[in-house]
């Protein structure tokens, strides 16, 4: 399984929440030190350490979207901040949800990193803004045309 898990981008993981809020890890590619910069064993029963890697700002909302599939039990995405020291990047992450007989909640999915994906993305509305605003200030528009359907 190491060496099919080595071959995809970001980690592959099992994410586990109990009941009383505890979250873990118990299974992780090797790929969680690239994107969060800690070991599977680390996280394996306890998953407070990818927590403490996510940004400040986006904590609350990544723990919002967790807790939104847990009760929908509908898969899990969310785009979200990575600090390492100096250094954001961006991340995304997609699960399916399940809920065992004893109340235990899993999510099996992937966490890839999309730094430069959303650094165009970013620079791309960015651009578009600049455009609009121009053509405000000079009073200007544009138009498309298809001259193949009219």
């Amino acid at each position: 399984m190491e060496r099919i898990a080595s071959t995809v981008p970001g980690v592959i993981y099992q994410f586990s929440m109990y009941p009383d809020g505890r979250m873990c890890f118990p299974y992780a590619s090797a790929g969680i030190k690239a994107i969060y910069g800690v070991d599977a064993d680390v996280v394996s029963t306890d998953g407070s350490a990818v927590f403490d890697a996510i940004h400040p700002a986006d904590r609350e909302r990544v723990r919002s979207s967790i807790q939104q599939s847990a009760e929908s039990l509908q898969p899990w995405f969310c785009e979200y901040r990575i600090v390492r020291g100096k250094q954001t990047r961006w991340v995304a992450g997609n699960a399916m949800p399940e809920l065992d007989a004893e109340g235990l909640y899993h999510w099996f999915g992937q966490i890839v990193d999309t730094t430069l994906d959303k650094q165009r993305e970013l620079e791309l509305e960015e651009s578009r803004i600049t455009l609009k605003r121009a053509q405000e200030i000079a009073e200007l528009g544009y138009w498309k045309a298809n001259f193949a359907t009219g």
